[in-house]
Parts: structure tokens; C-alpha cells; sequence
């Protein structure tokens, strides 16, 4: 298919092929786009509709025989009045301070234990590797 394109300077109507849409998507300027759509579907569908889903089941009081109903905030108003969510809390962040911290010098002391040269170092680098 041919577009016109009307150079001012000329004054002359030259036409030039439009590109196809194969040849759009794979160009440079739009490859990474193609590249990321697969990706930005799949988490809107796994992550995003999800978390939309039960943030709107949670301003809903439900069974599992009748009719739901809208309690707007409370939900969150009596977890935010309860002690014992903010117990947790606390040791959930505990918890993940003590694993973050023991994982990192753990991880690096292993790092700067395997970064010499030792006997076997090849094949250790080749099980490390491996995808089993």
C-alpha cells in the first residue's frame, strides 16, 4: 500500500511504501514493546484482577448461602483497632528483617568462598549451572 508524503521543499509528491505490520512490530523502535505485551498480559490477568477482586470482597460480608453485604471500611477499621494484627505485624517484620540479613552474609560468604580457585571449581560451576 502506498501513502503520499509531500516534501515542502520540492514541491514534489513523492509516495513511499507503507510499512506492513509485521515490519512495524519488529522495527526497532516498537520490538520492545512486542516483546513486553506477553509479559503485561499475563500479570494484568494473574496479579492485577486478582488484587482488584479481593479488594472488592473485602468491603463485602459474605456467606456462603445468601446475599453478600457492603460494609465499606469496616473490615479494614476493626483489623487496624486489633491488637493482635499488629502483634503479627511485628513479627512478620521480624522475621523478614532476620531472614534478609541471614541470606545476604550467608549468600556472600558462599560467593567469596566459591570465587577462588579450588580443585573441582569446574565441575562444581557446571552442577551450579545445570538446570535441575
Amino acid at each position: 500500500m502506498l501513502a503520499h508524503i509531500d516534501e515542502a521543499e520540492t514541491g514534489v509528491m513523492q509516495f513511499q511504501k507503507r510499512k506492513t505490520f509485521w515490519e512495524v512490530l519488529t522495527s526497532e523502535k516498537y520490538f520492545k514493546w512486542t516483546l513486553l505485551t506477553p509479559l503485561l498480559a499475563v500479570l494484568i490477568v494473574f496479579t492485577l484482577i486478582p488484587m482488584v477482586y479481593c479488594l472488592f470482597h473485602s468491603t463485602q460480608e459474605s456467606t456462603l448461602v445468601g446475599e453478600t453485604v457492603f460494609l465499606g471500611w469496616d473490615n479494614y477499621r476493626t483489623v487496624l483497632h486489633d491488637s493482635a494484627f499488629w502483634v503479627s505485624l511485628g513479627n512478620t517484620f521480624h522475621i523478614l528483617v532476620l531472614c534478609l540479613a541471614g541470606e545476604l552474609v550467608l549468600g556472600m560468604g558462599i560467593a567469596l568462598m566459591l570465587n577462588r580457585e579450588f580443585r573441582g571449581q569446574n565441575t562444581y560451576e557446571d552442577f551450579a549451572s545445570s538446570p535441575f
